[in-house]
């Protein structure tokens, strides 16, 4: 790295020539033979203080290139059945998530396999390396009418939220691990015609968490647990704001049914290996130089 500061005919100014030229100056001055041993003792001693600052230096140059983070490898089976392998590398609110590809992996997936966020999930920026291209896309709220899915007029009717922190006696990636397990329940009501409808849903979540030092609140690993419903999804990440942790394992089990229809079951799994500390250069959260913003378009010629 070059200085900005100097003239071009001579050395510039920065720790090589500082420490440099006070050290050539302290072993001449212990050179002379006017000097008591008091001052070769000072000069000494402001020689060991050249040393520190250089390697202060150092580091303060260094500190914008790397900074401590966590990799790890995810693996998730979807409630179809389906499984999908992912890298993570997180580092407090910024994360990056790249997916292997896989046989009949959706089209959007295949197209921008690598996903950013520098805001804890808020906001997701989607990479497409095939053509240089991105999209944004906010973690906004569903409204309570499309997961009502049919009639209009939907509306909260109630809901109930647990989370408690229990024993586990698991090591999963060679971690000692306790469980965190989310349980909640809630009703929606719409309306067909002049009937109303309520549907029923219940979730329950199991979280493994582990001690790791280098890993990001529990909290900002919570928009993968969202519900959609602003009620559970604030209570949610309030109480899982307490929690400190890693979290290598969840089983999720969501029940849905409509009164006096049948109960329909969806159930997923995920769970992290190779979890370890690394030095996370800031490049790998920011958006490539040479791409561009553009919506992603699906099945039109030359997507």
């Amino acid at each position: 790295m070059t200085s900005r500061a100097g003239s071009a005919g001579g050395p510039k100014p920065g720790r090589a020539s500082f420490c440099g030229e006070l050290g050539g100056a302290t072993n001449n001055l212990n050179s002379r033979g006017d000097l008591n041993r008091y001052e070769v003792v000072f000069y000494a001693g402001l020689m060991q203080v050249a040393r520190i600052l250089s390697i202060a230096i150092g580091l303060i140059s260094t500190a914008g290139l790397v900074r401590a983070g966590i990799t790890y490898k995810l693996r998730v089976e979807t409630a179809k059945g389906k499984v999908a392998n992912y890298t993570v590398w997180a580092d407090g609110q910024a994360s990056r998530t790249e997916i292997t590809p896989y046989e009949n992996m959706p089209e959007l997936e295949r197209q921008y396999p690598i996903v950013l966020s520098t805001n804890g999930g808020k906001t997701l920026l989607y990479l497409r390396p095939e053509n240089h291209t991105w999209y944004e896309r906010s973690d906004k709220t569903r409204p309570l009418q499309d997961i009502a899915a049919v009639g209009t007029n939907a509306r909260l009717l109630e809901h109930n939220v647990t989370v408690t922190e229990e024993v586990s006696g698991e090591k999963i990636a060679g971690l000692a691990t306790r469980q965190v397990v989310v349980r909640a329940s809630w009703v929606i009501e719409s309306e067909i015609d002049t009937e109303k409808v309520k549907l029923h849903k219940t979730r329950t979540i199991l979280i493994w968490v582990a001690d790791f030092s280098c890993a990001p609140k529990t909290s900002r690993e919570a928009p993968r647990f969202k519900f959609g419903v602003p009620e559970l999804d604030g209570a949610i990440r309030a109480k899982l704001d307490s929690v400190e942790g890693l979290i290598v394992r969840v089983a999720d089990s969501t029940t849905e049914r409509y009164e006096g229809g049948a109960v329909r079951a969806f159930v997923s799994q995920s769970e992290v290996n190779e979890p370890r500390c690394s030095e996370l250069r800031p490049s790998l959260f920011a958006i490539p130089k040479d791409y561009r913003y553009q919506q992603p378009v699906i099945g039109a010629p030359g997507a």
